[in-house]
């Protein structure tokens, strides 16, 4: 088979699923582990889901920063990732983690 004639393969939402879940599990065992990782450190350059990634990096990141008493304005997040208010999910992203930190700080959020 002519190789030039080959198609790209897509990964599929379920494999786009595995690895934003592989890639918070490696994020949120660093916060286990006693260290504050960098939410930067875990975002790759696959712009197809860099904002979901994104997302639930910063809801594990609120998470627990909130349950070990770490102090970080919401706002901080919007000036580090200004991607969160740009385009037509962005009010929608940024309302979502602004509703993530009322419920953990209000104790409904996930339990460690």
């Amino acid at each position: 088979m002519d190789q030039g004639n080959q198609k790209l393969r897509l990964p599929s939402p379920a494999d786009r699923l595995e690895q934003i879940i592989a890639v918070c599990d490696r994020f949120e065992a660093v916060w286990l582990a006693g260290q504050q990782p960098n939410i930067e450190d875990y975002l790759s350059g696959d712009q197809s889901s860099r904002r979901a990634v994104l997302v639930e990096l910063l809801r594990i990141d609120l998470e627990y920063r909130i349950k070990s008493g770490i102090s970080l304005p919401l706002e901080s997040y919007i000036t580090r990732f200004p991607e969160l208010a740009e385009g037509e999910n962005g009010v929608a992203d940024a309302t979502a983690l602004a509703g993530a930190g009322r419920e953990l700080v209000m104790g409904r959020g996930r339990r460690l």
